[in-house]
């Protein structure tokens, strides 16, 4: 089962504007590709190559679905998968369009910028959080089990090993969300910095 998921996407559209220029087509299909699973065939030789043909998939899909003929052109996809060697993988490809602009007469030629964007889920966080995470619930499951069960066997009287199971939990809980909350951060920081830097060396 593929393991790679779009998590956001956005399309050109002023590749066939027209005099309405409403775009309901595209708001649809941006609603049809959130959190949708796709086939990502990834060639560590070619990875340009496995990231054009996954913008092109998704460009032929949205056509097929919205029963038309070259008309989606995807501006920026973002995904998560597990397929990729990197945490990050970003790539900028052209493709230039011939067609009527704006409801004109003639056919004018303009080129326009693809973006993609690839995250590694699993090599961006460090196993130990993972086994710490998996742990930490497997904790709180135990403890919510063993309070369901003293209180059936005390007929709903709340006693002294219910209290302080309770407070367990609660504090187990507030460990987590606060671990969880400084991990998310982390992240945060560490791929705004990542990001900074893949657009300086855009520019470079």
């Amino acid at each position: 089962m593929s393991s790679t998921i779009v998590k956001s996407i956005d399309f050109h559209k002023d590749h066939h504007m027209n005099q309405g220029g409403v775009y309901l087509l595209e708001k649809e299909l941006k609603h049809y590709w959130k959190e949708q699973i796709i086939d990502l065939k990834w060639d560590k030789k070619r990875p340009s190559l496995s990231l054009e043909n996954t913008i092109r998939f998704i460009e032929n899909k949205s056509n097929i679905l919205a029963s038309k003929d070259d008309y989606f052109l995807v501006k920026y996809v973002s995904l998560t998968s597990k397929e990729t060697h990197k945490k990050l993988i970003k790539e900028n490809f052209k493709r230039t369009i011939t067609t009527r602009f704006g409801g004109g007469h003639r056919d004018k030629t303009k080129t326009f910028n693809q973006e993609i964007e690839v995250i590694n889920s699993d090599r961006s966080r460090p196993k130990k959080k993972y086994e710490f995470l998996r742990n930490q619930l497997e904790k709180i499951t135990h403890l919510n089990q063993l309070g369901v069960q003293l209180f059936r066997e005390s007929d709903g009287v709340l006693t002294s090993d219910l209290t302080f199971i309770h407070k367990q939990i609660i504090q187990e809980k507030a460990t987590l969300k606060q671990l969880t909350e400084k991990w998310f951060l982390q992240e945060k920081y560490k791929w705004d910095i990542i990001k900074l830097k893949s657009k300086n060396k855009d520019i470079d």
